[in-house]
């Protein structure tokens, strides 16, 4: 009979004793310690005591329960509400959806505040969380601690800020990659790292057995031929980056492909005439990138997953779309694909899946199955095929997306999918990777792998959503001769290499040095305040901005991005969002709109090698910035990273505010526009008139009716006005109007 955990916090026989999680808990009651537990032996339930003891021994002080999505936060919350004896209003869930106002008043009232890492980090952010009360910060999926990921910020905050800290990180899989295991114990300023294996004595008892099996399958004969058609073309292209000079490589890899992209449009910024040679480069590089994922989709998922992304192509406007589409090879390949989808054959893979699945449910009715794939084409494909077999009951479960055909599902929307599954009306969760993480599924039956994945991490997860409660199986499908067997052992080997490196981590790390306190240069400006637009905290600014010790408010600007004083508000943009702002139009008309607003508008360009992010050519980038320094009169400012996007900030409110003692208030409004300037966004509408002639036009003919009114040879007194450009505006204000039905 199990033995229960017996305290004062924790309700009667709902943690089970068990010797190893007593054991790190010694460890983790008075030390930061990373935790590394395989799936389903309790890393939650460690927690919950780690949080009744600090509870019990410091009433005084709050705990905060991070973890990377909200259903997982949902899932920790909801584990804790059912085994802690804590009132109701004592605990509550921190996201995005409740209004900043309220979040400040939760965090007042409650002792435990389970949320995302991006949550609190916009609440430190915005001075609605303080973090000096707060006794025990936990960090789910920990391995995540990693570069820009917002746990090193929250952590750094933490025991910068707090009288009484001590964090927990959770993980069953902190990867295969010695540095990286120690990138994250320095991360959240781990001090001792207690691991637990699968094989060790005192955890051997709780492991439920796991039938893995791997089952290849062949690609069919009429495969080979639509497979032979594009790897031709993805070779045609290879040797003429070869020929070149560009590509040294036997064979192609998508972050190959990438890189040499990246280099070659590095090439394009420096030079004002590049050679042809680099445009054909860049060119057959981005035709080989379609050739390899056309490839990839055949091999590993099948011809539907392969015609989606054909007509994904044909939509595109790009000159490498349009030319691999071209191809002889690929036009080919295109004939023989229509071919296969008329016969209804398709990867095996997608039957050996459906009789996986049919032959469990047939050996118990009762199972629950996931059934993980990488590509939402096929996950849509296996839920339409599965749903028309009796007794199969399977939903599509996928994270969030941008694209307008395909928005994915909501956070809302997955943690009611899985509560459905886990009542039984769902029986097979055909998911993406948001359901490899962490989700408290714990009678998932079997585990299917439409394909292998890469990354130990990512198979040790997928792996542990089975044989939680009672013993399971995992089946992996693999093509043979296909990139899934390449895949397959990267994987294989990668989570070998990490057991070893857990058989000789040390358990003691040493403590990390205490960060600097407030400095005296910090605390001078505590009265600079920057207003900053609350769909820019995302950016990381805030929490540079931050160390500088400055009041920073967070609230949605009608116009720009940071708001340094009544005079200065500034855009902010990476070279990213700069490019694609100026493709799709709507860069200029936010720089209008900052500079009607603030008599100084700024606007900063955030990163490197701007000609070398999209196909644009560097003369119309030029011609851009030309026009926002002459036209709009407007100053640039380059940054490197967001470091110093920071200190640009900081250095000219600090200027405004303390040197220059210019005041700042939030607008709540745009400005209205004067007279002059309604005058001057008329006439810029004229054919081929700039702000700068609009105004020619205003300061010789004075009124609107005057310059309507102008004939030709008046029109062209005006410096910057030919005989072709006063016609076009004679014919406009003179022809007959109708409407484009007419026309048509």
């Amino acid at each position: 009979m199990a033995e229960y955990i017996t305290h004062p916090l924790i309700k009667p026989n709902t943690i089970e004793a068990r010797p190893y999680q007593q054991s790190m808990l010694a460890t983790a009651i008075s030390k930061n310690t990373l935790c590394v537990l395989p799936t389903a032996l309790g890393k939650t339930a460690l927690s919950l005591m780690l949080a009744a003891h600090r509870l019990q021994k410091f009433p005084e002080f709050k705990i905060i329960f991070m973890a990377p999505t909200k259903p997982l936060v949902e899932q920790h919350f909801s584990f804790f509400n059912k085994a802690l004896k804590i009132e109701p209003e004592g605990m509550a869930v921190f996201t995005g959806e409740i209004q900043p106002e309220h979040r400040l008043q939760l965090w007042e009232k409650i002792k435990i505040g389970f949320a995302t890492p991006q949550c609190v980090e916009n609440d430190l952010v915005s001075s609605r969380l303080n973090l000096k009360n707060v006794g025990l910060v936990i960090f789910d999926e920990a391995h995540r601690c990693i570069g820009d990921y917002s746990y090193k910020f929250i952590a750094d905050q933490y025991i910068k800020n707090a009288t009484n800290p001590l964090i927990l990180g959770l993980t069953a899989s902190p990867g295969g990659d010695e540095d990286r295991i120690k990138e994250v114990c320095q991360n959240l300023h781990i001090e001792a790292v207690e691991i637990r294996k699968e094989n060790d004595p005192d955890v051997r008892p709780y492991v439920q057995k796991i039938d893995a099996d791997w089952r290849y399958v062949a690609l069919p004969e009429d495969f080979k031929k639509l497979q032979l058609c594009l790897r031709s073309s993805l070779e045609r292209r290879l040797s003429t980056l070869r020929e070149l000079g560009y590509w040294r490589n036997d064979q192609a890899t998508k972050k190959g492909l990438l890189e040499l992209r990246e280099r070659l449009q590095g090439i394009l910024s420096k030079e004002l005439q590049p050679p042809r040679e680099v445009f054909i480069g860049i060119l057959m590089g981005n035709i080989a990138f379609k050739a390899l994922h056309a490839l990839e989709l055949l091999e590993t998922q099948g011809t539907t997953a392969l015609s989606k992304y054909f007509e994904r192509l044909i939509n595109q406007k790009s000159k490498g779309a349009k030319t691999f589409l071209n191809d002889n090879e690929v036009v080919e390949a295109k004939i023989l694909l229509r071919k296969l989808l008329a016969e209804n054959i398709e990867h095996p893979k997608i039957q050996k899946s459906i009789e996986i699945i049919q032959n469990q449910l047939n050996d118990n009715p009762n199972s629950k199955i996931i059934l993980f794939t990488h590509f939402r084409d096929t996950a849509e494909k296996m839920v339409n095929l599965l749903s028309k077999i009796d007794g199969i009951r399977p939903v599509r479960f996928v994270g969030q997306s941008d694209k307008l055909n395909d928005p994915g599902l909501s956070q809302k929307e997955q943690i009611e999918i899985l509560e459905r599954f886990r009542s039984g009306n769902y029986n097979v969760l055909v998911a993406s990777q948001v359901a490899e993480e962490g989700l408290n599924i714990p009678s998932v039956d079997l585990v299917v792998f439409y394909e292998p994945v890469p990354s130990e991490i990512r198979t040790i997860q997928r792996r542990g959503r089975t044989g939680r409660l009672r013993p399971g199986k995992a089946v992996v499908l693999i093509a043979k001769g296909t990139r899934d067997e390449a895949y397959y052992w990267r994987s294989f080997y990668k989570e070998q290499k990490m057991r070893k490196i857990l058989n000789y981590l040390p358990t003691e790390l040493k403590p990390q040095p205490e960060q600097m306190a407030i400095t005296e240069f910090a605390e001078r400006n505590q009265k600079i305040t920057i207003y900053v637009d609350s769909r820019e905290l995302a950016s990381g600014i805030g929490r540079e901005l931050l160390e500088y010790n400055i009041n920073i408010q967070s609230t949605q600007l009608e116009v720009a991005d940071y708001l340094l004083s009544n005079r200065i508000g500034v855009e902010r943009k990476t070279v990213e969002d700069f490019l694609q702002s100026l493709i799709d139009g709507r860069l200029l008309s936010q720089l209008i709109e900052l500079k009607r607003n603030f008599a100084k508008p700024i606007l900063i360009v955030e990163g490197e090698d701007l000609y070398s992010h999209r196909n644009i050519h560097p003369n119309a980038i030029r011609g851009v910035i030309a026009s926002i320094a002459v036209d709009l009169g407007m100053p640039m400012i380059w940054t490197k990273d967001r470091q110093e996007t920071a200190a640009f900030l900081f250095s000219i409110a600090k200027r405004e505010q303390e040197e220059q003692k210019v005041e700042i208030r939030l607008r709540g409004e745009k400005k209205a526009m004067t007279l002059a300037e309604q005058q001057q966004f008329i006439v810029e509408g004229l054919p081929g008139i700039s702000a700068e002639l609009a105004k020619r036009l205003l300061e010789k003919f004075e009124t609107i009716r005057k310059i309507v009114n102008a004939s030709q040879e008046e029109l062209k007194e005006v410096k910057g006005i030919g005989e072709s450009r006063a016609k076009e505006i004679e014919t406009m204000v003179t022809s007959k109007y109708q409407s484009e039905e007419n026309e048509n």
